[in-house]
């Protein structure tokens, strides 16, 4: 415990450093990640659950059984061993898959200690295959050495076969991270669907044009891009709707007055009353991203009015451009906050969003 609190300390000195500053924002953290209801299209089926399935993908189906076999059987070669590695990710399993959200990524700190528990097991167990094999081998040797005319063979050692035993049991454990480490890096060595969506627009939208775009990317996408200056000091190449002011009533009219909201809130400043809206103010072009619509798909009941404005635009908009990023003859991955921000799915071919451009027409938008 001592020697847990140093390291603690060394990595995060400000923890001691600027204790008020650190407590203010573990409180915080705690209080957005026991939030249920905050994050729009945010898994419901339970965190325990839900971590124990991000373990089969997150590290993969044999590390995770290889180390549910090193807790259950550490206890009987080193019970002190078992005290240490064990109890840490179940505490942690517990504690976290009681929060309100839950993600992925929010179970690395204790996959180290998982690793170890799985390469315990691994070891165990390749141990004990060679052994089997060896005395199968052993007791085949005596039965052939007391036929007439038949040479006895060399039985192999226990090392020898031990290492076989143990690399076939390493290779199956590194099997299926090796396959999604390379299809990870390919897909992000690829360009993002975001970046061919801008290159069709600069190709195919005026500059100055009003455009509506969902916040599937940061705010300086739509900036002018010039040599040696700061994006975010430039000007705008088209005229952007503000994506993140509600102008919509409770009865999902469109009105005058504004309220400034945050991301997570996004879907809910949706109506099918703005695509008129849209059209009357001249803003023609509409970008719609999967990143945010499949949010309010993945939970239609809290956000109705925001379906009813996906369909709308889909009905009253023409489609002039999509980018996809999944291979050809691949279905879409749905939406999740860890497969589709991760592309883990091998039907990913590039990172990035679906995108779909609508040209609108009527209004102030002629065709």
């Amino acid at each position: 415990a001592a020697a847990a609190l140093l390291a603690f300390l060394i990595a995060n000195p400000y923890a001691l450093l600027d204790l008020q500053s650190f407590h203010r924002e573990l409180v915080h953290q705690s209080t957005l990640s026991a939030e249920a209801q905050g994050k729009l299209g945010a898994p419901r089926h339970g965190g325990v659950v839900y971590y124990l399935w991000s373990l089969t993908w997150g590290l993969g189906w044999v590390p995770a059984l290889a180390a549910l076999g090193g807790a259950v059987t550490i206890w009987r070669s080193d019970s002190r061993l078992g005290w240490l590695l064990v109890p840490a990710p179940l505490v942690f399993l517990a504690f976290m898959g009681l929060q309100g959200r839950y993600f992925g990524r929010w179970l690395m700190p204790i996959l180290p200690i998982i690793c170890l528990l799985a390469a315990f097991s691994i070891v165990q167990l390749g141990g004990a295959l060679a052994a089997i094999a060896v005395r199968r081998r052993g007791a085949a040797v005596s039965v052939t050495e007391d036929e007439p005319g038949v040479t006895p063979a060399r039985s192999p050692g226990v090392p020898w076969v031990r290492g076989i035993v143990l690399a076939a049991l390493i290779a199956a454990a590194l099997v299926q991270g090796l396959v999604y480490s390379i299809h990870s890096g390919l897909v992000l060595s690829r360009a993002d669907t975001r970046n061919l969506t801008r290159a069709w627009m600069l190709a195919h939208i005026p500059a100055g044009s009003a455009i509506v775009a969902e916040p599937v990317s940061p705010d300086e996408w739509a900036h002018q891009v010039r040599p040696g200056t700061s994006t975010a000091l430039n000007s705008y190449q088209w005229k952007k709707y503000p994506s993140l002011v509600s102008r919509i009533s409770a009865t999902g009219a469109v009105i005058q007055a504004t309220r400034q909201v945050g991301i997570e809130n996004y879907e809910r400043t949706l109506s099918p009353a703005l695509i008129g809206y849209y059209a009357m103010h001249g803003y023609c072009w509409v970008l719609s991203g999967s990143t945010q619509s499949g949010r309010a798909f993945a939970d239609p009941a809290a956000v109705p009015q925001a379906i009813a404005y996906y369909r709308e635009l889909a009905r009253r908009g023409e489609v002039v451009y999509r980018s996809s990023p999944y291979a050809r003859g691949q279905r879409a991955v749905p939406f999740g906050f860890d497969w589709s921000f991760d592309y883990y799915p091998l039907a990913y071919e590039r990172p990035g969003p679906q995108i779909t451009i609508y040209r609108l027409h009527g209004g102030r938008c002629p065709r």
